[in-house]
C-alpha cells in the first residue's frame, strides 16, 4: 500500500493518488488534526514521520507502515507506505517533489493569497484535468520507482563529441536576446542535449524534471494518435519554485523530427523509419520572465532549430546520439570479464551497474567514506565494509523476482557532480527500484551484499556512487573490478559524457 495525499491545513482534501476524494474527506480531517495537535503542543514540535506495526496482516507476518509528513503551511502533505524498502528520506523526497509541482502549477504566492482569504478555500477547484493527470503520471513514477530523478538525483544527458558540443554553444550564443533567460535542447524523454543560460543563474534540477515531467507525461504536447507534436508552438506559464516561487516564467516549447526523410537526404544519411518516432524528436524549450515575448522567444527558437537541423555536424551528432553510433553501449566501455586480470566472472555476469556523483544541487547523500583514489589503488579499507545481509532480507524479497528472470548485456548509469547529470542506457526491463533498493540500505563505505543467488556492491566516493549488480555469488575483488573501470571510464569521457558550463551569456 502506497498513499501520497495532499490537503490543506484546514484539512480539504487537494489530490489523493488512491481513492476518491470525497472518500478520504474524513482521514484528511484525522491527519490535519494530529498535524495541529503537535503543532500547537507545548513543544511546539512539528510531527515528521511516525511508524505503526501490524501483527494480524493476515500471511502471519508483520506488517511496517510508514508516515511521513511535510508542512509547508497552508499545504500539507501525506505519504504512507507499507512497502518494506520505504525510508523516511525517500518518502521526504517524494512529497517534496509534489509539493514542486502544485508550486509550478499555481505558484506560492496565488496559494498563499488564496488561502489568506478563505482558509477552507477547496484548492480542487483551481486544478484542471491536465493537471490532474500529470500528478497520477508523476505519482505513479514515484511509487512505481520509474521516476529517474528520485533515483537518481538527476537529469540525463546525451553523449556528444566535446568539439562539437563546444561549437554548438559558441553557435547558440548569436541567439541571445535581451528577454531570453534560458534555452533548453532537449532529446526524448527528457536528456539534455544542451542549455543556454546567464551567468550567474542556473537552473535547479528539480525544477528541470518538473518542466520535463510536464512535457513528457501528460498529453498536453501530443497529437490525437498520442505522439508529440511537431506542427505547433506551446507558450504556458510555469512557475519553477526552487529558481522562484513567486513568479511565472514564461516557456515557449517546439518539438522538431531528427530523423526526417528530407533532412537524411540533405545530410547524406540513409533515411530508415523507427517504430515510435518521439524517440527520434528534439524539443527546444525557450523560458523568459515576460508574458509579451512570445514572438521574440519564437523567432530564438526558429533560429536554433534551424542551427541544428541544417548544419551537418550538429544534425549528425544529435542523429547518432538518439539513433546511431553515439549511442552508449556497455560492451565499448567493459571489456568481457574473461579479459581482466584476477577474475573468473563472464560479460553475462553483471546485470546492470549504476555510478552517480552527488553535487551541492542535488538531493542530500550519504556522507562519503573512502576516497576515489581508494578505489584507483584498490585499498579499500576492511572497515568501511558493511556486512552481508542474509537471503530472507525483507527489504530484499520485492526485487528479487524481478532479477531473477534477466538475462541482458551490462547496463549502467553515470551521473555528473557539477550539473548533476546522469548516462542512462535505453532498457525495456526497469532497474529503478534494485538501486532504490541498495541506495536506501548504504550509508556511507561500501556494502556487499548476497541474496537469492544474486551479488549487489554499492560503493560511495567523494565524487561517485557506484552500484554493481550481478549473478552468482560473486567477490568483493571481482565486484570492485568493475567499480575501477568504470571510474577510470568516466574520468576519460567527462567531456563527451556531460555538459560542463553549456552556453553562457
Amino acid at each position: 500500500m502506497h498513499q501520497l495525499l495532499i490537503l490543506s491545513s484546514a484539512g480539504k482534501p487537494i489530490y489523493s493518488l488512491n481513492g476518491e476524494l470525497n472518500e478520504i474527506a474524513a482521514m484528511s480531517a484525522i491527519v490535519q488534526t494530529i498535524q495541529a495537535f503537535y503543532e500547537f503542543s507545548p513543544s511546539n514540535q512539528q510531527l515528521q514521520s511516525f511508524t505503526t506495526d501490524d501483527n494480524n496482516n493476515g500471511n502471519g507476518g508483520n506488517t511496517r507502515t510508514l508516515f511521513v509528513f511535510s508542512n509547508k503551511s497552508p499545504i500539507l502533505l501525506l505519504a504512507v507506505s507499507s512497502d518494506p524498502m520505504s525510508t523516511t528520506q525517500e518518502l521526504s523526497l517524494q512529497l517534496d517533489i509534489l509539493y514542486s509541482f502544485l508550486l509550478a502549477t499555481l505558484s506560492k504566492p496565488f496559494i498563499d493569497k488564496t488561502f489568506s482569504r478563505r482558509a477552507n478555500f477547496d484548492l480542487r477547484q483551481l486544478l484542471s484535468q491536465t493537471d490532474v493527470d500529470a500528478l497520477d503520471s508523476l505519482c505513479n513514477g514515484l511509487v512505481n520507482r520509474t521516476n529517474p530523478f528520485q533515483t537518481f538525483g538527476g537529469l540525463s544527458c546525451m553523449k556528444m563529441k566535446s568539439s562539437i558540443r563546444r561549437n554548438l554553444e559558441r553557435q547558440l550564443s548569436k541567439h541571445q536576446t535581451e528577454n531570453l533567460l534560458y534555452a533548453l535542447i532537449v532529446g526524448p524523454n527528457g536528456s539534455l542535449i544542451d542549455i543556454m543560460r546567464p551567468k550567474r543563474h542556473s537552473l535547479h534540477t528539480s525544477d528541470l524534471s518538473i518542466l520535463f515531467d510536464m512535457v513528457y507525461n501528460t498529453n498536453t504536447f501530443k497529437s490525437p494518435n498520442g505522439k508529440l507534436t511537431t506542427s505547433e508552438t506551446f507558450w504556458l506559464p510555469l512557475c519553477l519554485p526552487k529558481f522562484n516561487s513567486s513568479g511565472h516564467l514564461y516557456t515557449l516549447i517546439q518539438f522538431h523530427q531528427i530523423n526526417d526523410p528530407r533532412l537524411c537526404e540533405l545530410h547524406g544519411v540513409e533515411y530508415i523509419p523507427n517504430e515510435d518516432s518521439d524517440k527520434s524528436k528534439i524539443a527546444i524549450m525557450i523560458l523568459t520572465p515576460y508574458k509579451d515575448a512570445f514572438t521574440e522567444m519564437k523567432k530564438v527558437a526558429s533560429g536554433i532549430a534551424k542551427l541544428i537541423l541544417f548544419n551537418k555536424s550538429f544534425w549528425n551528432e544529435i542523429y547518432k546520439g538518439l539513433l546511431g553510433s553515439n549511442i552508449l553501449t556497455v560492451e565499448s566501455i567493459l571489456p568481457p570479464m574473461g579479459t581482466l586480470n584476477g577474475s573468473n566472472v563472464t560479460t553475462k555476469s553483471i546485470r546492470s551497474f549504476f555510478l552517480s556523483s552527488p553535487t551541492p544541487t542535488s538531493s542530500p547523500l550519504h556522507t562519503p567514506t573512502p576516497t576515489d583514489a581508494d578505489i584507483n589503488t584498490a585499498t579499500v579499507a576492511t572497515a568501511a565494509i558493511s556486512a552481508t545481509v542474509s537471503n530472507d532480507d525483507q527489504s530484499i524479497r520485492p526485487i528479487t523476482s524481478l532479477m531473477s528472470n534477466l538475462d541482458i548485456p551490462l547496463h549502467f548509469v553515470i551521473k555528473n557532480r557539477k550539473l548533476t547529470q546522469f548516462i542512462y542506457p535505453h532498457t525495456n526491463n526497469n532497474f529503478l527500484p534494485i538501486y532504490a533498493s541498495i541506495r536506501n540500505q548504504l550509508q556511507s563505505g561500501i556494502k556487499l551484499i548476497h541474496f537469492h543467488g544474486m551479488t549487489v556492491i554499492g560503493v560511495i566516493l567523494t565524487n561517485y556512487e557506484i552500484y554493481v549488480i550481478g549473478k552468482g555469488a560473486q567477490t568483493m575483488s571481482q565486484m570492485m573490478t568493475f567499480v575501477r573501470r568504470l571510474l577510470k571510464y568516466s574520468r576519460k569521457e567527462e567531456q563527451r559524457l556531460f555538459i560542463s558550463t553549456g552556453c553562457i551569456f
